[in-house]
């Protein structure tokens, strides 16, 4: 830091991060406009913070504050959580010859241009030093008289400036300010505008949570899903429901009103948790380069999320993927135990069958189509076909269950599960369900 120049670290909420730089380019506008140096900041480094408090002794309100969350702790859940920017910035020192000025002194509640109010003295002090010796002599002057020590004249004052040439202090009024020191009273006035700059931290959305621990937000998703299962941000657009994000974004609140849920929650809430252990390790573990991927990666590695719609949509999206994929990880385990091959390669054969899924594919010679099934014991069967069923295209036909006779074709396997592929297929006969196929049962386009 240059000897002319004080130097500090605020911390500015994260969500209020535009705002603070446009108050330090509307700042250096000014400092460019009466010749000083224009204050410089570093890039932001974002940290999470815990909003705790105290009770007063009176027990009639609180004190709150923010306490760093140290890297690696899990915040409590229904720990209120704010992302700070923590920034160092450096900013001039406004003097002429051996006097600068260390703070202003300004009556409170007196409107700007009127005398200010009589009666008991309580003023605000605004130090722009960060000397604490100078500190403390600025705060000297906040329950005292505002004078000047220059003309000595006894009047209601709206305000005065403390001065220092290093040695001594002197309080001067802000109409005597130019005369004593040289310094434009509008030069010093900059001054009160970058205290507001540099006490940016004290700004009220400070308390105001902007995130939640992460282990916490996917444990609500688990909760959410199984409670009333997923709904993701798109279809909420399309239907009205609430989305799933939004459910587990403002659990706690629902949490504090209804006593059924919360009772369900805590009865749940551990074995949620671990399994939000579990969906971090495997995106962490998780290679693939796919961009919802590396996000996902990047947002579950990181011990709170930001109160940001696109965060919190992509973390439920992908506990939701991680659950599909697991039931399917177990389904496969169990299948490549289980399963068998059906019939005897060469031969004919006849039994009841289900489609499982329609796979759509284009060749050199036009649309084929791979219809999976399965027979009454879960055993997977494969059909290619450029010419397959009119009641298996219909999704909207309720079938179910049919009679087939078919050729084995092969003994394979897919994924290391058995599988019987099969030529020759020919419906019999087909046995109505009352619910219709799956819409999920066909993938891709449909010809």
């Amino acid at each position: 830091m240059r000897a002319d120049r004080h130097n500090t670290t605020v911390l500015v909420p994260a969500v209020e991060l535009a705002t603070f730089r446009k108050r330090l380019d509307r700042l250096n506008a000014k400092a460019a406009k009466f010749g000083l140096d224009p204050v410089l900041a570093s890039e932001p480094v974002f940290r999470a913070y815990k909003i705790e408090h105290e009770e007063n002794a009176s027990g009639t309100g609180a004190h709150y504050f923010t306490v760093p969350l140290r890297q690696g702790e899990s915040p409590k859940a229904g720990q209120g959580l704010v992302r700070m920017a923590e920034i160092a910035i450096e900013y001039p020192i406004v003097r002429l010859g051996d006097w600068r000025v260390i703070a202003k002194i300004e009556a409170m509640g007196a409107p700007k241009g009127a005398a200010a109010d009589p009666g008991p003295t309580s003023n605000l002090v605004f130090a722009v030093s960060s000397d604490p010796a100078e500190v403390a002599v600025a705060e000297a002057h906040r329950c005292e008289a505002i004078g000047c020590e220059h003309c000595g004249k006894q009047r209601r004052r709206i305000a005065s400036f403390i001065l220092t040439d290093g040695a001594s202090f002197k309080e001067v009024g802000q109409t005597c300010l130019e005369d004593f020191t040289g310094i434009d009273p509008a030069r010093a006035l900059f001054l009160a505008n970058l205290h507001e700059f540099v006490s940016f931290e004290e700004y009220e959305g400070r308390w105001t949570p902007n995130c939640i621990g992460t282990r916490e937000y996917v444990t609500n998703v688990l909760f959410a899903v199984e409670r009333f299962g997923f709904v993701s941000a798109s279809k909420a657009r399309d239907t009205g429901e609430t989305s799933t994000f939004v459910e587990a974004r403002d659990l706690g609140h629902r949490l504090k009103k209804e006593a059924e849920l919360s009772c369900a929650y805590e009865s749940t809430r551990e074995r949620h948790a671990q399994t939000a252990d579990a969906v971090r390790t495997w995106y962490a573990m998780n290679a693939s380069p796919t961009g919802f991927d590396a996000n996902v990666r990047a947002l579950l590695a990181r011990d709170e999320l930001l109160f940001d719609p696109k965060h919190l949509a992509f973390v439920a999206g992908a506990v939701a993927q991680y659950q599909t994929s697991r039931l399917k990880r177990e389904q496969d385990a169990a299948d490549a135990l289980n399963l068998r091959h059906v019939g005897e390669v060469g031969l004919k054969t006849t039994m009841r069958l289900r489609i499982e899924k329609i796979i759509p594919f284009e060749t050199i010679h036009g649309y084929q189509w791979r219809i999976n099934c399965r027979d009454e014991s879960g055993n997977r069967l494969s059909w290619r076909t450029s010419v397959p069923p009119t009641e298996a295209m219909l999704a909207s036909v309720p079938h179910g269950w049919f009679e087939a006779q078919f050729k084995v074709k092969d003994h394979g396997e897919y994924n290391g599960i058995a599988q019987t592929d099969v030529t020759h297929l020919k419906v019999i006969s087909w046995v109505p369900v009352h619910e219709p196929v799956a819409e999920d049962a066909i993938e891709g386009p449909r010809p």
